[in-house]
């Protein structure tokens, strides 16, 4: 079914109109779930999703399957940290693969600095602006309006999870079937559309002031219109991060992949 500004859009006849691209869910499971995502008591909980930049943007390094959040956990100066781990399912369809444990911000920190360093290249904007200028059609709006409602999908469904409305893999679930309609989405889009956070960054005159102004969604926007990221397991702590001048600690290099999407000619 078609939603506009949070509507069901329906025919003169009152019938829910179609979409146009296929469904995630049987209409009566979505009906179902909406009255869960409706239910005023679920919205207390904190959505932790929209928390990370990375969960269900980046990939594991070692097995390919989505990054999920690992949740928090109290480090020794007693700082609450978020997490990142694997979140493949082994073919028993239950036990959690786990490829990796994570601090999330190092990792975070090392994804930023690659991707405003790459930005502070000339020929990086030059081209971004190129072809954002080139694909600003409908077709294109569309499909990203429609990413971003999964994504605020998959964020109601990561507080259900927390307050133990569903079942961890029932939300497991709902995010891998989320994502493989996200990414066919993305390979629908009009070649390289750049999407709206994008354009508001590459053209701004100080990168890193725009990108702290930014909401974590425009960030996850970016990172994955940008770059494709790839979480190994460090195997031993001293490969996991490395710890800058100003006392923060980043991703050691040998445990992150970032891939530049270059742009279409």
């Amino acid at each position: 079914m078609r939603e506009y500004r949070g509507a069901i859009v329906r025919d003169g006849d009152g019938v829910p109109v179609a979409a146009a691209w296929p469904p995630i869910v049987p209409a009566e499971t979505w009906h179902r779930l909406q009255a869960v995502l409706r239910n005023p008591v679920r919205r207390t909980n904190e959505q932790m999703w929209s928390k990370t930049l990375l969960a269900g943007v980046a990939i594991c390094g070692k097995c390919g399957g989505k990054v999920i959040s690992g949740g928090t956990r109290v480090d020794s100066a007693g700082e609450r940290t978020h997490r990142y781990r694997c979140g493949s399912i082994a073919a028993d369809g239950v036990t959690s693969k786990s490829c990796f444990h994570r601090e999330a911000d190092p990792v975070d920190r090392f994804v930023v600095e690659h991707v405003l360093e790459r930005l502070s290249q000339p020929d990086a904007v030059r081209s971004l602006t190129e072809r954002s200028r080139r694909n600003q059609g409908s077709d294109g709006e569309a499909l990203r309006r429609e990413i971003e409602r999964l994504e605020a999908i998959k964020r109601d469904f990561a507080a259900d999870a927390g307050a133990g409305y569903i079942s961890r893999n029932e939300f497991l679930e709902i995010v891998q079937a989320n994502d493989a309609a996200i990414a066919r989405l993305e390979a629908q889009m009009p070649s390289s559309t750049t999407i709206g956070p994008l354009t508001e960054l590459i053209s701004a005159s100080d990168h890193r002031e725009a990108w702290i102004a930014l909401e974590t969604d425009a960030r996850r926007q970016i990172v994955r219109a940008l770059v494709e990221v790839a979480i190994l397991p460090p195997g031993v702590k001293e490969r996991a991060r490395l710890r800058l001048p100003d006392g923060n600690w980043i991703a050691h290099p040998d445990s992150v992949s970032v891939t530049w999407r270059e742009p279409a000619s």
